[in-house]
């Protein structure tokens, strides 16, 4: 209640303490269900975008089974439709993504993986991308992020070094599955 009293403003306040939940640490907000009203007009910080981020890892290792999707949802959608994280969205979009591959709705996960990208260019979001598409059988189109891929590896050296093998793995993998495909 006195870091809410001091910080009524901060998304970050408000998610750290949901996501206490996580570990059986049910702390009463002092107006709960409000809660999702303030993350629309609460201030966009890193720390809130990790705070989500850290929500989903836990629930992609089967933990957190004290928060349920529908919160989760709730959350993304609250945080989504905050102006205040426009500068933000790439990452909004990417743990929607996140969201939807938990949820094995590869489809829906994607399309939020291509606004990401509408966003900002990131080699991680084209690698997530390459999967889902991979995933669904769409290997020419996985082909074609895979090309996206090396354009930013050209341009960051850091993307380069890391990268480098992984999407060369990739492309190995697709170019063999088309052209097993074709004949």
């Amino acid at each position: 209640k006195t870091v809410i009293k001091h910080n009524p403003d901060d998304a970050a306040v408000y998610l750290t303490i949901f996501q206490l939940r996580c570990f059986d640490i049910n702390l009463d907000f002092p107006d709960q269900i409000n809660i999702y009203q303030r993350l629309k007009t609460a201030n966009a910080s890193n720390a809130a975008i990790s705070t989500l981020g850290q929500m989903l890892l836990v629930r992609e290792r089967g933990k957190c089974t004290g928060i349920s999707n529908a919160e989760l949802k709730k959350l993304l959608d609250s945080i989504l439709v905050n102006k205040k994280f426009q500068h933000f969205f790439a990452d909004v979009h990417f743990l929607y993504a996140r969201y939807y591959i938990l949820l094995k709705d590869a489809d829906t996960a994607l399309k939020h993986l291509r606004l990401s990208s509408q966003h900002s260019e990131r080699i991680m979001t084209l690698m997530y991308q390459i999967q889902t598409l991979s995933y669904l059988k769409k290997y020419d189109d996985a082909l074609e992020v895979v090309s996206q891929a090396r354009k930013i590896m050209g341009k960051k050296l850091k993307d380069k070094l890391i990268y480098t093998k992984i999407v060369n793995t990739w492309e190995k993998k697709l170019r063999d599955i088309v052209k097993t495909r074709k004949h």
